[in-house]
Formats: structure tokens, sequence, C-alpha cells
């Protein structure tokens, strides 16, 4: 029976997209979902099509019916036991409200912070005074510090920072369209820089491009795992397991020692010790003798 599916793909252009897909025999239809593109097809065998696709678009492609990258994200995020928080400047909230959407979210979707203003991002997510003294609001650091601390309070598997000008003026000296996403995890932090011509685009799009961004570079990350994703920076130095300190040889102990084991402590020591072995044997002695007169 021929069945109609759906493959998401993300991070191509159309005209991308149609020139990997020329070795194609099966008709298809292509969509643009605001950013994202879903690519209609129709076969008897979906994991033909589907092993096919994924030659052909490797990571672009994040699954065959799932109805979104955000529903994508929360599969792999449940599949994996993960959890994600998500700290939010120029976008104010709307990652956190695509990923609640989703059926099942509750499970996997700690908290969502909305933080635009420099106090907050210090105050309630712990982006140091420093790093927003020295580089801004709108830095890479700054988005990697959002995603970490997000993390830490949301007491999350994943965090998820975005900060950025999505216009429709410059801010912080960025002309509208820079946008820094950072994704974080107990150890590491990767980043992605967005740069396009905000004024052109508009608000709406410079945000919804940040947002499937940052969802695209957890996806990979959650497809990749446990294999660590290239790129990424160390959040801080993974210390060294404890070594244990050097252990004596264990010398062999002689015959005179195994029964006498407090030899080195003197004579006296040792008398005792050879008065109760005899004291004991003589006890067992007696005992059997006292056994053999009652029995005959």
């Amino acid at each position: 029976m021929v069945v109609t599916h759906t493959a998401g793909i993300y991070g191509l252009s159309e005209s991308e997209i149609r020139q990997r897909l020329q070795p194609l025999t099966i008709p298809y239809e292509l969509v643009d979902n605001d950013g994202e593109f879903q690519l209609i097809f129709s076969a008897e065998d979906a994991r033909e099509v589907t092993h096919k696709l994924r030659e052909l678009l490797n990571v672009y492609l994040y699954g065959v019916d799932v109805s979104s990258l955000q529903a994508r994200v929360v599969q792999l995020l449940a599949a994996k036991g993960f959890t994600l928080a998500t700290a939010e400047s120029c976008t104010g909230g709307m990652l956190s409200g695509l990923l609640t959407a989703v059926p099942g979210a509750s499970s996997v979707f700690e908290c969502g912070v909305t933080a635009y203003s420099a106090a907050i991002k210090h105050e309630l997510i712990g982006v140091s005074a420093d790093t927003i003294r020295q580089h801004g609001t709108i830095a890479a650091q700054t988005a990697a510090e959002m995603a970490a601390g997000v993390r830490r309070v949301g007491h999350a598997t994943l965090g998820i920072g975005i900060t950025g000008s999505a216009g429709p003026a410059a801010s912080e000296g960025h002309p509208p369209g820079t946008v820094f996403v950072a994704l974080a995890d107990d150890k590491r932090v990767w980043g992605k820089l967005i740069q396009v011509d905000g004024q052109t685009l508009g608000r709406d799009k410079v945000r919804r491009l940040a947002v499937l961004q940052a969802l695209d570079l957890a996806r990979r990350y959650l497809e990749a795992w446990p294999n660590v994703m290239a790129g990424g920076e160390v959040l801080c130095p993974i210390e060294d397991e404890p070594v244990a300190p050097p252990q004596a040889p264990v010398k062999e102990r002689s015959w005179k020692e195994r029964l006498l084991p407090n030899v080195e402590k003197g004579r006296a020591a040792n008398f005792r010790l050879l008065t109760m072995w005899a004291l004991t044997v003589l006890g067992v002695l007696a005992a059997v003798w006292l056994l053999i007169l009652y029995l005959f």
C-alpha cells in the first residue's frame, strides 16, 4: 500500500535541497515551512526512501514523519532521558513556546527564562558581571554563560542561551540580524553566530531564524550523543581521577611469622601466644577424650 510521508529538512536552501535530490527517482513536493522544509513523498516502503534521503541530505535531514524540528528535539530528549532549560533575550520566549507546544514536552522541559536586561542575566541566570562589562549583553561569551547558567538554575541536562539584536535598530553597536546562540551541557558549551540582514528580513524572521538555529544545535548534539559534538569549548577543566598512593609491596610471611604473628613484639608476647595455643590444643584433646569415654 502506498502511503504519504513527510521528511523534515533544516539547514539548506531550497535550491541546495533540489540539487542534492537530483538522484532521487520518486516524485516529491517541497514545502517551505517558514525556514525549515517539508519534503512530501509517497512510497510503499518508507524505509528504503528514508535511507536514500539520508545518503543525499546527510545531517540536514532531521526526521521522517516528525511534525517539526522542535518535535524532533523533544523526541530525542525523551529517548535519551535528558532535560532542557532555555534562557532567551531577543527571542523573548519564542523557543520555550515552540517546545512546550509539543505534546509530551513537560517530561523534558524544565524552565524557560526570558532575560532581557543585564541585571536579570546576571542576578537570575548567573552571567558574570565582568563578562557583561567587557563584552556587553550581546556577545558569544554572554550567550555561553546564559546557556550554562540556566542549565544550572533549571537542574537540566542541557541549557540553551540566545542573545542578539533582532531589530529594527542596532543594539550595543550590533546591526539587526546579529544573534548569538549557545548550547551547554555539564562540561562544554557550543556556540553559533547568526549574521543576516535584519532590516531586510524583519524582526520576526530574525527571531524565528535564531530559534531554529538553537533547535538544530540541540538536535545535532542529541543525535551525536554519546559522542562529543565537534566545536565545543570546555566550560571548566575536567578534574583528573584521584590517584591512589603507591602501595608497598606485600612481603611473603615465613612459617614462623604465620604461626607467631607477634614475633616482632618480643619473647614475652610470643610466650603468651604459645601458651594460648597449647591450652587450646589440650582443651580440644580433653574434649575428644571425654567424648570417647561417654560413647564407649
